[in-house]
């Protein structure tokens, strides 16, 4: 990130009006200062730092120039006055519309004079950057539903009983939208073993439901990376062949933080961790009586706003109780991993 901002700061050019640009070995610390134009400005393209902001039209890529100017009774401007402190700095902040951005600064003096200079940014990655703003843009707009399919491989057990393992297709449904601001978003999510096999025995071969519902909000956001925390209630329960083991019907509270990074042009990863206490009614039972699950996920991405994405999904289950008959306390533990595909649209 540091060689691409100092590539994007040696690309920061000045030039007169009508006169050919400079290259890049024509811009030294030097240079602004030395160039005629304006007289008394200068400009710090090493400080170039692109960001995105909000304008009528929707997101753009914006880039903000901090300079110097200071002449007793004139006044910068670009489209309109560009304000400075009492030192004469300021910062120029400039929509960029395509790999090159060129604009005319205007110096104007109490008697009317007036003096130029062009200002031209380019930005060589422009069209990646935007096109990762494109997906973003797309995907905070409306809701988005994610549908996967999964084999998971299960194991469980219990107290006095073995473990036994078994696999599963499993179906992943996923909506999320978000709220007004943009960074507040909401999900409700569910998965369902659908054909258990591989057991032993087939009394053996279990299968779990669930259910998330979850409110959060983006804490970090750039143009590559977004970082969201959000908290919810979540449903789990079991269906077992016979009476012989599970649980039915648990519930809690969870925190679930997820970030999403774009690793290149139309790609990128995305992961979560969970953690979900098990609670009696609103109390938890206690912290060792828990749900724990992290993922993982690449997704390829279309201008159309759909994509694809293969995710890993691992999960861990523990939840003791006491048992007031035997006189001691009784715990199960259910693990799976899942590896599959899905769509969002």
């Amino acid at each position: 990130m540091r060689e691409q901002k100092r590539l994007l700061s040696l690309l920061l050019l000045l030039a007169l009006p009508g006169a050919p640009a400079f290259s890049a070995t024509d811009v030294t610390p030097a240079a602004p200062a030395s160039r005629p134009g304006i007289a008394g400005l200068s400009i710090h393209p090493e400080k170039l730092e692109i960001s995105t902001v909000n304008l009528a039209h929707g997101p753009a890529l914006l880039a903000r120039i901090p300079g110097h100017f200071a002449r007793a009774q004139w006044q910068l401007l670009w489209e309109e006055e560009i304000p400075t402190d009492s030192q004469g700095n300021f910062v120029l902040e400039l929509p960029l519309e395509s790999v090159e951005t060129r604009i005319t600064l205007r110096a104007v003096g109490l008697l009317g004079e007036v003096e130029t200079q062009e200002v031209t940014v380019v930005v060589p990655d422009f069209e990646e950057r935007r096109d990762r703003l494109e997906i973003q843009t797309t995907a905070a707009s409306r809701i988005r539903t994610h549908l996967g399919l999964a084999i998971t491989s299960l194991s469980y057990s219990e107290t006095d009983l073995s473990r036994r393992g078994w696999f599963s297709p499993t179906l992943q449904l996923n909506v999320r939208t978000t709220l007004v601001p943009r960074q507040w978003e909401l999900q409700a999510s569910g998965f369902a073993n659908l054909l258990p096999f591989g057991a032993e025995r087939e009394t053996d071969q279990a299968r779990f439901f669930g259910v998330n519902l979850r409110a959060g909000w983006e804490m970090l956001e750039s143009d590559r990376l977004s970082v969201s925390l959000l908290g919810g209630i979540y449903f789990l329960t079991m269906s077992v062949p016979s009476a012989e083991f599970g649980f039915r019907n648990i519930a809690g509270p969870q925190l679930y933080p997820q970030f999403r990074y774009f690793t290149g042009l139309r790609r990128s990863i995305s992961g979560y961790l969970k953690f979900s206490p098990i609670t009696d009614g609103i109390v938890p039972l206690s912290l060792r009586s828990r749900e724990t699950a992290l993922g993982l996920a690449h997704h390829w991405h279309w201008r159309s706003g759909r994509s694809l994405s293969v995710n890993l999904d691992l999960s861990s289950l523990r939840l003791i109780h006491p048992d007031s008959r035997a006189g001691r306390e009784v715990s199960l533990e259910a693990r799976t991993l899942s590896l599959g595909i899905g769509v969002q649209w």
